[in-house]
């Protein structure tokens, strides 16, 4: 799978947080990574909503590296991503069935 980075996110120094956190995350062959400003130390659920009409593939990155993952969010659906983070800059990065990988 061909990634490509489409929205930066840093995270907070400010130690890692105690409860889980969710945001609503849009996607499509348009966008990537829409809702999620910032990432923060901890466990975190990303809610992928595709709002496109073709499946796409959505990963957090940072450095190369994939922490988390999803294949195949199809088209209209809200999937829940799962992510424990650390300090540091990450990204969404998406890539849709039928077109090329969006930046955001």
């Amino acid at each position: 799978m061909t990634l490509v980075v489409a929205a930066a996110l840093t995270g907070c120094g400010g130690g890692a947080r105690t409860g889980k956190a969710s945001v609503t995350v849009q996607v499509g062959r348009t966008h990537c990574g829409q809702g999620w400003s910032r990432s923060h130390a901890g466990t975190e659920t990303l809610l992928v909503q595709n709002a496109d009409r073709a499946a796409v593939d959505v990963a957090v990155v940072s450095g190369g590296e994939i922490f988390a993952e999803l294949e195949d969010v199809g088209p209209g659906t809200t999937r829940p991503l799962h992510v424990s983070l650390k300090a540091g800059t990450y990204a969404v990065a998406c890539r849709p069935a039928d077109a090329s990988s969006v930046m955001g």
